[in-house]
């Protein structure tokens, strides 16, 4: 775990030592968790973030649990605020 201050976003690892599967992998690939892309910048596993990435990017394609409306990141749905009724 990384980040140790409690407004810092925590950055994990998971892997099944018994079987060895990445945990992390299969959260990625069900849309259950997103690749922070600042923190992979730093990271020197180049294999494993690309098959993070491709993990990723197919979640969001085919729009699987956080990604079922769309790019979380975007501001598609953040329009410029209403006024209150009645009024312009």
């Amino acid at each position: 775990v990384q980040g140790k201050k409690p407004e810092q976003i925590l950055h994990v690892a998971l892997v099944d030592p018994q079987t060895n599967q990445n945990i992390s992998l299969e959260m990625v690939r069900n849309g259950l968790a997103r690749l922070d892309r600042r923190a992979a910048a730093k990271q020197r596993n180049g294999d494993a973030l690309e098959t993070l990435k491709e993990e990723e990017e197919q979640a969001r394609k085919n729009h699987v649990n956080m990604w079922q409306y769309g790019d979380i990141g975007s501001d598609d749905e953040d329009g410029p605020p209403r006024a209150a009724w009645g009024r312009k």
